[in-house]
C-alpha cells in the first residue's frame, strides 16, 4: 500500500519468478546440464560449458520469440497434460479433424 501511496505504478501485473537475476525458466536450462553431464557423468567443465551455452542461446530465442511460444509448442507436440499444459476451452491437441 505504501508504494500506491508515493505515487509507484507498476509495469506489469505476470512478473516471472526469478532468482537472483534470472527468470526461473533460464536457470532451469542452466541447471539441468550442470546436473546431469557433471554430476551424473562427472564432466564439470564441460557441464559448466553446455550450460552457460544453453542458458546464453535460451534467453536469446525467449527474447525474440512470442512470450507464450513455449506454452504453445508444448500444446501441440506433447501429451495432453504434459508441460502444464491444460487448456479446458480448446480440444485435445491430436484431434486435427472435426466432423459435425
Amino acid at each position: 500500500m505504501a508504494d500506491l501511496e508515493n505515487g509507484h505504478i507498476p509495469r506489469n501485473l505476470d512478473k516471472p519468478i526469478k532468482v537472483l537475476f534470472w527468470e526461473l525458466d533460464v536457470v532451469v536450462v542452466f541447471f539441468v546440464p550442470i546436473w546431469f553431464v557433471g554430476f551424473i557423468l562427472k564432466e564439470f567443465v564441460i557441464a559448466i560449458l553446455l550450460a552457460v551455452s544453453l542458458s546464453y542461446l535460451f534467453r536469446k530465442f525467449k527474447s525474440t520469440a512470442h512470450p507464450k511460444f513455449l506454452k504453445h509448442l508444448f500444446y501441440w507436440y506433447l501429451p495432453t497434460g504434459m508441460g502444464g499444459v491444460k487448456l479446458k476451452s480448446l480440444p485435445p491437441s491430436h484431434v486435427r479433424n472435426f466432423h459435425s
